[in-house]
């Protein structure tokens, strides 16, 4: 098994002297980039402070407050997730931007590499280890460390496959069969399915590059913005209703009640409340339409309720491509910006013992908090 499923926050360890901005006067955006990059660690160092000085406080409670004091070390912990998503954000933007990238900086971006390889953020190290990849091409091969280059050629490679990106997941089958056998068998079983969808691939594409005037909703979320691009013309009585409970305001202060890491995160049925959101009208399935869309890595999908016809306010966006979906559940849209946000949503489930989908315990679901349109596009 290459990658471990659960990581902890606190191990994303910062190098003390990444703060020290090296002066450039070449590019204004490599100035603002620094600049950003500075503020973001700060801020981040600051939630982890904070944290730090909840969890003294719990370490400390006696039994009558240790209830309430895991409560606060539960939040703050969730507190440091935002800043470290801006941070990492902030650090991609900095390195891209940079003709040689400090050190300190390439070692930081290997890490963030590492933490999500192992936390199965398959899209933050899909765009992480392209960056690191065009790095190794264009330096010094001296200053580049073989295993790391493999490492990353490795995690690029089987990112590849769990975004659909059809070359070099490609590559990757063919040229790196020799780590098959350290693979577990739902990365086995993904690339069973990406192999299925090849054949639809290449039409995926041109419809995602012809498509014009396409409705657009952003999802605003405790740890950043997501949008999502609606497919109106192969399921256009899904995308109409999705776009009338946005409208009705529906969404607005739901949570992802079940997110499974790596897999997909399904949200829009309960408030923060606990109370069910009813759409109060039916909607069929669009799924075996002669167009329906692909289940591919970052689509909506309206998971099947007991009524086939009624999906209600229920959706679904997958973190991997799902074959087994297509033609049984409804493609509606897809997520053009924010699947970094996705990822980092608060696991609420976990595969347990016999391959069984389990609660995680003591879990706090991320909320929705706005949905809105950004673009009415041809509805």
């Amino acid at each position: 098994m290459l990658w471990k499923c659960l990581l902890l926050i606190l191990a994303l360890a910062i190098p003390a002297n990444l703060s020290g901005l090296q002066p450039a006067t070449s590019s204004n955006d490599l100035a603002e980039a620094g600049k950003a990059y500075d503020q973001a660690l700060l801020e981040f160092r600051e939630s982890m402070k904070h944290a730090s000085a909840i969890q003294i406080k719990l370490a400390m409670s006696d039994t009558m407050n240790a209830a309430q004091a895991s409560l606060d070390w539960i939040e703050a912990i969730l507190a440091t997730k935002a800043p470290r998503l801006r941070l990492e954000q902030a650090a991609i933007r900095k390195f891209e931007l940079s003709p040689e990238p400090e050190l300190e900086l390439v070692q930081f971006l290997y890490q963030v590499l590492d933490n999500s390889f192992r936390a199965k953020k398959m899209g933050r190290v899909y765009q992480i280890a392209k960056i690191l990849d065009g790095y190794h091409e264009t330096s010094d091969q001296s200053k580049v460390d073989s295993k790391s280059r493999d490492n990353v050629n490795l995690m690029l490679g089987l990112s590849s496959v769990y975004v659909s990106d059809l070359p070099r997941a490609t590559g990757f089958i063919t040229n790196f069969r020799h780590v098959f056998n350290d693979l577990d068998k739902d990365e086995l079983a993904l690339i069973d399915q990406f192999n299925y969808h090849t054949h639809f691939y290449p039409d995926e594409q041109k419809l995602n590059e012809s498509a014009t005037n396409l409705p657009r909703v952003r999802f605003q979320t405790e740890l950043g913005d997501i949008v999502i691009e609606l497919y109106a013309n192969e399921a256009p009585i899904s995308v109409n209703s999705f776009l009338n409970l946005v409208e009705k305001g529906v969404f607005n202060d739901t949570i992802f009640h079940a997110v499974l890491t790596g897999r997909l995160a399904e949200g829009g049925v309960f408030g923060t409340d606990r109370e069910i959101r009813r759409s109060g009208n039916k909607v069929p399935n669009e799924a075996k339409l002669p167009n329906a869309r692909k289940h591919m890595y970052g689509t909506l999908s309206m998971p099947e309720p007991v009524d086939p016809d009624s999906p209600s306010t229920l959706f679904a966006i997958l973190m991997q491509s799902n074959a087994n979906l297509d033609g049984a559940q409804t493609v509606f849209g897809r997520v053009v910006s924010g699947m970094e946000v996705v990822e980092e949503f608060e696991p609420t489930h976990q595969i347990g013992e016999e391959e069984k989908i389990e609660p995680v315990p003591g879990a706090v679901a991320t909320v929705l908090l706005k949905a809105e349109i950004l673009e009415q596009g041809n509805r």
